[in-house]
């Protein structure tokens, strides 16, 4: 859930740049009066976290971004957990968990 709002936090801070490029107009200083302003403030450091925050679990994560909008299932047996890993594992083009942190060489 925090990479997808960290998702649409820089999503939103890359259409302000963009409305700041192209029309010369700041919409966050736009709703809080003033770049200046603590709540603009506000809004722009957390936008800039959300972004170090994707870009460094996107490149710990070799190069690749995943987001998920599938809720987490409450699996309780072992089998079913490991088939929904594989099931994971496929849809996202993931290596298997036993290969996870080790050297490819």
């Amino acid at each position: 859930m925090l990479k997808i709002v960290a998702f649409l936090m820089v999503v939103a801070g890359a259409i302000n740049w963009l409305t700041i490029g192209m029309l010369q107009y700041d919409y966050i200083a736009g709703i809080f009066g003033t770049q200046a302003n603590i709540f603009s403030r506000l809004i722009y450091a957390t936008v800039g976290i959300a972004g170090v925050y994707i870009a460094l679990t996107t490149l710990f994560k070799g190069g690749k971004l995943y987001l998920s909008f599938r809720k987490a299932k409450n699996i309780s047996d072992e089998k079913k957990k490991s088939e929904y890993r594989r099931e994971l594992e496929q849809e996202y083009n993931l290596e298997p968990k036993s290969n996870y942190g080790q050297n490819k060489e």
